[in-house]
């Protein structure tokens, strides 16, 4: 618990210290009069899949973890402190779908010795 506190006493500095060399740019923005970005318009595609079964069974199995671990980060309070857990659960989650060798080997025998 100690670590936690000292970590989430570190974050404002550690952000205030980035703001110097990070700017945010949104697309609403203007620079000499033209918009600061030019985006193409947004694209939605939507693939249904099949998985093998193996490779359904180690998504299941991480989609499952990763709900555990938000439910358990819910009942902490400690959601928002925790953000970059869940998009990088989502971001493997992803991978997955898309071939089971974009998961980091690291990622990949956790998940693979959870499941027995």
């Amino acid at each position: 618990a100690e670590a936690e506190v000292a970590e989430h006493a570190g974050l404002p500095a550690l952000r205030e210290a980035l703001k110097i060399y990070l700017l945010r740019r949104t697309k609403e923005q203007w620079l000499r009069g033209k918009p600061i970005l030019s985006l193409p318009p947004k694209e939605v595609i939507v693939r249904e899949l099949e998985l093998s079964p193996p490779e359904r069974l180690l998504y299941d199995t991480m989609f499952e973890n990763g709900r555990a671990m938000f439910r358990t980060l819910m009942q902490e309070g400690s959601v928002m402190t925790h953000y970059d857990k869940i998009l990088e659960r989502l971001l493997r989650l992803r991978q997955l779908c898309c071939h089971q060798s974009l998961l980091p080997k690291t990622v990949q025998a956790a998940e693979e010795a959870r499941m027995g």
